[in-house]
């Protein structure tokens, strides 16, 4: 007469429940972790699309380029805005623009911040609303007046900088 084994044994049961448990607990903290990272991904998409967006309306003469500490965007509530004028010493008549756009809720562990810089000319500023800056005063020479702004500017040979496009943006994300 033969013993046949006819099923499982109770601790043979126990380790596969114990291993499918121990997996799919895994798998859901994989999918909560993932999930969390798809929704800062998005804010960060949105955070960059605001603020080139924003860079976009000083560009078009929309908003004035000045320095603002800290504003809330119209169209989107929870979102604010700086925006920094500075010139740039070793790039005569040209202004660079830094706007940030960050979330402004302090319920968020971690708020989205972005940031963009443009470099623009300074005769698109008002002397009046920079701080900090001089204006652009008058210039008697042609080779040292304001050139027309067309979205990429060439610089001029006199500048002592090497020819090519001043109109810069450059994204960089600032950690918290």
């Amino acid at each position: 007469m033969s013993t046949s084994r006819r099923g499982f044994s109770l601790m043979e049961v126990l380790l596969a429940t114990s291993i499918l448990l121990g997996s799919s607990i895994a798998l859901i903290e994989l999918a909560t972790i993932g999930r969390k990272q798809a929704h800062a991904a998005y804010d960060l998409n949105i955070a960059q699309l605001l603020c080139q967006a924003k860079i976009d309306e000083i560009l078009a003469g929309i908003e004035p380029v000045k320095s603002i500490e800290s504003a809330e965007l119209e169209d989107d509530p929870g979102w604010f805005y700086s925006v920094d004028v500075e010139p740039l010493s070793h790039l005569p008549r040209l202004l660079s623009v830094s706007v940030t756009v960050f979330q402004g809720t302090e319920t968020i562990a971690r708020p989205i911040r972005f940031t963009l810089v443009r470099w623009v000319p300074d005769d698109l500023a008002d002397p009046d609303n920079l701080t900090g800056t001089a204006g652009t005063g008058s210039q008697s020479n042609s080779d040292t007046s304001p050139l027309p702004f067309t979205g990429r500017q060439a610089l001029s040979p006199s500048s002592g900088a090497s020819s090519g496009p001043s109109s810069r943006t450059s994204p960089r994300q600032v950690a918290p």
